[in-house]
């Protein structure tokens, strides 16, 4: 430490006579102090613990030198220069002296810890003091204290202390002020301030309230600060210290969370009581589903490709299962501990498997057993990993398909070779068990990314101050407003969502109602927040953007292009394939757009590619030969040939070679299929037998393949069975299906594959050809790699801009699945905690809480969610909420009603009031509505935002004029609000066997009309949405569009939409988006089409007593109107539509008393069509 680096001002600066330094070498810098001798009165020089009389070379400073100690100033000295002669005495020295002199007497101060926030942090990084907590504060603590003996222990440093202090800090606020510091806390009266010099730097320190405890913080480190007088200045002894804050904040949360904890009033509380209930109710199931013993001949192929298993049973498990449910098959000899003890509580259980993942993960923390499960299926792969973990044997995943009275379908098995037990699958929620309990006690514990992220949660907690402050990010920039605002400049509100979202300190609830722009709100946070990141520094994956849905994820990923890169998505759905969901697609465009790019600007590498390509191939051929990789090579070369001179006769070999290798693979496979898919048991064959050997005869004479006699005779009575005959051919046709099984398996091949030499010699000559038309290379090599990698390998161009990509995406459950780990954990080899500067997730009211709590543990800097209570809640099951009512008949009241409170509304819900108690406490605004739709016509937003939230004083604007939403459909032209009558008279309400209800005469008005509108010319470029409540009616509808040939079955049995009504498409013949969807409210919420139908479903006769009287009780109102009474799902429904919204249904019902008591939305849509001029009523 020097006195220039300290930048303070010395007092004197002189030398002294030489003196003898009793073996100790000086050098400048050295530090010391003078003292005044009482006996002699002498100068005594104190430096290295060593005490020295000394004499000043001019004795006239003698007197100004003294007056300091006459006021017992303490005083330093620093050693300016050193000076030694040939002729001196060995040890003699001549010294210049520094001193500086303090403004009173040494401080004994003591033990000092300053804390360090993050804001610090970064200020310490920027000067060059290190990159961890760990290299700062050792900075930190050689720069700003110093020792004057070799007595380490003994520290010094040079402080400002009382009004000099308080001067200023207060100086430091008001130029915080000038840099717009945001998010910064309450004023606090500035108390116990003092500023810490140091090399080069200044720390002011001031004094800050934690909820039980003062602390020492860091209001601003200085660099390189203006010079400071010693009139201000102390010395003082300490004991310095650093201590990070993150550490600190995580002490303090863990504190306050546990106690709130075992209050069992707090939020988490509640959500850890459901999860402890509903997994020994999962363990109850599984323990009557119990072990099914499964013998082979119980088992055959199913369904049309036979990718499907039958299984038949003993036992009727059809009030067990469900096609929601997974089972696992595996061998008699796996331990199932749940089902071995059936005393296991589900604590034990999950504390088990938490172990497991502890170490798994490795994470740090003293993880205890949360109380959970899931109700889905894992998709991961780690799923897969846990199952052959668990089962220590082959077994198999059984994705159930149908249940029936003594029979299972599942899909995509094996028919097993020996004999299996069949139990629940518990291994397809611990994936979601483990993530989930990781979360919460990542938050109990003070180790989210967030660590008083417990804190801004439960209502009881309070927040310590000092947190951390950032610099102001201002929410627009032109780059900005030209990228994402276009056409329209932003609403002042969504200007002030994206200002609020950016500078939150914490967190931020944005609700959006339906078509207010949420979508472009969050790109412009993303966008802005890109353009404030330090490029120089890695942004791999800063930024998560995750949703309790694929759809919400994949539909805000695609309208993002950061950097020009597309974004990347993590997870796919249950049964989905890889380059299969709407990002992989939108990547592979990206992939062959700037393929056509570089190929427009550089056309001659099209070919140096080709060769690359086949050279390639061909060296991989001649490594691992088979016969597929022979044709492939082959068929490639004949392609590439074309076209170029003196090559004709090389493709006549070519294609020779090609037709001889083609008929070494000849369909083998699928006639194995179509034996696979004979149908042996008597149930079965009456279900689909005949047509499963025809389609086997059918392949056995386009082959023209020659059976035995024998086999073909038991093959053609099975083909004419009619089912008025018996089954006694069953067993011949069992021993048919295991010979031709026989002899249409290949047999394995023990010799190895050798290349073949015709093969590699025509690949040569091929190559040798097109290398005369390559010859300029090697001069564009890096960008042929480059092509050849983006054309040929998808897969390592995905794990590129993995590698550069600012915004990962995943559902939330999945933001912890292995593959975004191995990404994005520091290490590379996915353990610890996932840690982004920014989390935001849409459509986040539909996530449960467990759920929500997994990504959002993952935020550092900011969280964001988006989302709006009054469409989809989370949901719970109501059944489990009844027993936990009927158990809590000795739980205290209050806690009783703090559980209901919290069950019955959204996470987000319950964070949008949560968030506005902060704003309270420390005025920060962290809530916002947004105010103006641009979806609908204005008719139908006015009408929503009347409907469902002028209430509740969150009512929006619908700017756009009804010009914009004009169509021409025939018979309702420029109509916004059309209601298509369906009278009780021309059929009443059903229902299927699951009880979902379903109409006929609604469903057929709907096809009807429909058709008509899709294919005229006034709707062929319009897309078109058919709404539910009901599952079956879903169904009824599609059916009732298969005879029009807009729907279709697939081979499961399942309606599906025709290829030619699934999507609308630009002039150039790019999908641009979904042309038909029909389903229930809940696979609509975020869409949007431009003409939507609504399927009432409920209706009641002309004579019902319903229609008749005034005062009904809720469970009268509930029978009449079920579903429609759900004021969420309402909401959703009359909101997906651009320009006109058709409910179709039972205007009587609705016109009925009981309509405006139940479902008063309805009744005045109703109104509306009647009385508006942009309404209408059909019959």
């Amino acid at each position: 430490m020097r006195f220039k680096q300290l930048n303070i001002e010395i007092n004197h600066l002189f030398w002294i006579e030489p003196l003898d330094s009793k073996g100790i070498s000086f050098k400048q810098g050295d530090l010391g102090q003078l003292r005044l001798s009482s006996r002699t009165g002498q100068l005594q020089l104190v430096i290295h613990g060593k005490l020295f009389t000394i004499t000043l070379r001019e004795p006239i400073l003698f007197n100004e030198i003294v007056l300091g100690f006459d006021r017992a100033n303490a005083n330093l000295i620093e050693i300016s220069r050193v000076h030694q002669q040939k002729d001196w005495p060995k040890d003699s020295v001549q010294l210049e002296l520094a001193m500086v002199s303090f403004n009173g007497s040494e401080i004994e101060l003591g033990p000092i810890d300053i804390v360090l926030d993050p804001r610090t942090l970064e200020q310490a990084k920027s000067v060059g003091l290190g990159e961890s907590f760990e290299t700062i504060q050792v900075a930190l603590e050689q720069y700003c204290s110093f020792s004057l003996s070799d007595e380490l222990e003994q520290q010094y440093a040079i402080v400002m202390l009382g009004e000099s202090a308080l001067d200023q800090l207060k100086y430091i606020e008001k130029n915080e002020d000038n840099h717009n510091l945001t998010n910064k806390e309450p004023q606090q009266k500035i108390k116990n301030g003092l500023v810490l010099l140091g090399n080069n730097l200044q720390l002011a320190v001031q004094q800050y309230s934690a909820v039980d405890f003062d602390y020492l913080g860091v209001r601003k480190l200085v660099s390189r600060a203006c010079s400071t007088s010693t009139r201000a200045l102390r010395l003082v002894r300490l004991q310095l210290s650093f201590s990070e804050q993150q550490k600190q904040v995580a002490s303090l949360a863990s504190q306050q969370m546990r106690k709130i904890i075992t209050n069992q009033k707090g939020y988490l509380a509640t959500w850890d009581k459901y999860g402890s209930t509903e997994g020994e109710q999962l363990l109850k199931r599984a323990r009557e589903i119990g072990c099914i013993e499964v013998m082979p001949e119980q088992c055959e192929v199913y369904g049309a490709f036979g990718r499907q298993m039958s299984i038949y049973l003993n036992r009727d498990l059809r009030t067990l299962l469900t096609t929601q449910d997974a089972l696992l098959m595996m061998s008699p000899e796996t331990s199932v501990p749940y089902l071995e003890d059936p005393e296991m509580d589900w604590q034990t259980f999950s504390s088990q498997l938490l172990e497991d993942y502890k170490q798994k993960k490795g994470f740090d923390s003293n993880l205890s057993n949360w109380d959970q499960q899931s109700n889905s299926v894992s998709t991961d792969a780690e799923y897969q990993d846990n199952v052959a973990s668990v089962a220590n044997e082959p077994s198999q995943i059984l994705k159930i398909v149908k249940v029936e009275q003594n029979r299972l379908i599942v899909e995509g098995v094996d028919i097993p070779s020996t004999k299996m037990i069949i139990v629940q699958s518990i291994m397809g929620d611990q994936v979601q068990i483990e993530r989930r309990m990781a979360a919460r006690n990542a938050i109990i514990e003070g180790k989210s990314a967030m660590p008083h992220l417990g804190l801004l949660i439960e209502e009881d907690a309070r927040l310590p101050s000092g947190r951390v402050q950032r610099p102001e990010i201002k929410p627009l920039s032109s780059f900005v407003k030209t990228k994402i605002f276009p056409k329209n400049p932003p609403t002042k509100t969504q200007e002030k969502a994206i200002k609020l979202a950016l500078n939150t300190p914490d967190i931020m609830i944005i609700q959006g109602p339906p078509g207010t722009g949420k979508t472009t709100v969050i790109t412009a946070i993303i966008e802005r927040l890109n353009q404030e990141l330090d490029k120089s520094k890695s942004i791999q994956g800063d930024i998560l953007v995750s949703g309790y849905q694929h759809d919400a994820v994949e539909n805000l990923l695609n309208r993002l292009s950061v950097n020009d890169l597309p974004a990347i998505k993590f997870g796919q759905r249950s049964g989905e394939k890889e380059q299969n969901n709407a990002t992989d697609i939108k990547l592979d465009e990206w992939r062959l757009k700037t393929v056509g790019n570089i190929y427009q600007h550089v056309p001659e590498l099209k070919e140096s590619i080709a060769y690359l390509q086949l050279e390639n191939e061909a060296i991989a051929y001649a490594t691992t030969p088979s016969d597929s990789a022979a044709l492939r090579l082959v068929n490639k070369a004949k392609a590439l040939l074309i076209g170029i001179p003196n090559s004709a006769e090389l493709i006549s070999l070519l294609k020779i070679l090609g037709t001889e290798l083609n008929s070494q693979h000849l369909g083998e496979s699928d006639g194995i299929r179509f034996l696979r898919a004979l149908r042996l048991s008597k149930p079965a064959f009456k279900d689909d037998g005949v047509q499963r050997v025809a389609a086997l005869m059918a392949w056995l004479d386009e082959e023209e393949i020659t059976i035995e006699k024998k086999y073909l005779d038991i093959l053609q009575q099975a083909m004419i069975w009619q089912p008025k005959n018996n089954l006694d051919f069953l067993p011949q046709l069992k021993e048919v299906k295991q010979q031709l099984l026989k002899q249409f398996t290949p047999r394995p091949q023990l010799k190895r594959n050798l290349a073949r030499e015709d093969v590699k010699l025509a690949i040569q000559r091929t190559l040798d050809l097109l290398q005369d038309r390559s010859r300029n290379e090697s001069k564009n090599r890096a960008l042929i790699d480059y092509l050849s990698d983006l054309e040929g390998n998808p897969h390592l161009v995905q794990e590129a801009l993995a590698e550069y990509n600012l915004v990962y995406g995943a559902t939330t459950g999945q933001s912890e699945g292995e593959v975004i780990r191995r990404f994005k954990s520091k290490s590379g080899d996915g353990k610890g905690y996932l840690q982004y500067s920014t989390v935001i997730i849409d459509e986040a009211a539909r996530a449960s809480p467990r759920d929500l709590m997994i990504p959002m543990v993952q935020a550092k800097d900011r969280i964001i969610l988006v989302g709006d209570h009054r469409q989809l809640p989370h949901i719970v099951d109501e059944a489990l909420l009844q027993q936990m009512e009927q158990e809590s008949d000795d739980i205290h009241e209050d806690i009783k009603e703090k559980f209901n409170q919290h069950i019955t509304s959204s996470m987000f819900q319950y964070l949008f009031h949560r968030a506005k108690q902060l704003e309270q406490q420390d005025g920060i605004p962290r809530t916002i509505t947004l105010d103006a739709q641009y979806r609908s016509h204005p008719l139908l937003g006015q009408f929503a935002s009347d409907q469902f939230y002028k209430l509740y004083g969150e009512g929006y604007e619908s700017p756009l004029p009804a010009s914009k939403f004009s169509h021409q459909l025939e018979g309702i032209e420029n109509k916004a609000a059309i209601w298509i009558d369906a009278p009780a008279r021309l059929g009443n309400e059903d229902r299927n066997a699951s009880k979902s209800r379903f109409r006929k005469a609604e469903a057929e008005m709907i096809a009807k009309k429909l058709k008509q509108w899709i294919d005229s010319e006034q709707g062929k470029n319009l897309s078109f949405g058919v709404i539910s409540f009901y599952k079956a009616q879903v169904n009824e509808v599609m059916k009732a569009l298969a005879k029009y040939q807009i729907t279709e079955q697939d081979e499961a049995g399942n309606y599906v939409v025709t290829k030619h009504y699934q999507m609308l498409f630009d002039h150039a013949g790019k999908p641009i988006e979904e042309r038909l969807r029909i389903g229930t409210v809940d696979s609509f919420q975020g869409m949007e089409f431009d003409v939507v139908f609504l399927s009432m479903v409920r209706s009641q006769s002309q004579n019902s007593q319903f229609l008749k009287d005034r005062n009904f009780s809720a469970k009268q109102q509930e029978q009449v109107f079920g579903h429609l009474m759900s004021k969420n799902r309402l909401c959703v429904s009359v909101t997906r539509q651009k320009k006109a919204l058709i409910l179709v249904g039972d205007s009587q019902l609705i016109q009925a008393p009981i309509a405006e008591q139940s479902v008063p939305e309805l009744k005045a849509f109703y109104e509306l069509c009647k009385n508006h001029a942009q309404g209408v009523l059909l019959t």
